[in-house]
């Protein structure tokens, strides 16, 4: 799996809600958009040590 393909699982798991309280407060699809590939490129420029401890917190707060 790549990395992209590793913060879109993870996206995609909050998403909707991402979506809801930002249309809740600024009421801006554009903005919201612009919102998500800023987190995606943050994502793909953080290092390998970093996504290696993401992943392992994720799978430590699903248990």
């Amino acid at each position: 799996m790549t990395s992209q393909d590793n913060f879109a699982v993870r996206f995609a798991k909050h998403k909707d809600e991402l979506e809801w309280l930002f249309m809740e407060l600024y009421h801006n699809r554009e903005g919201l958009k612009v919102l998500e590939q800023e987190m995606a490129e943050a994502y793909n420029a953080r290092s390998a040590e970093l996504k290696a401890l993401d992943k392992a917190r994720s799978a430590d707060f699903c248990r």
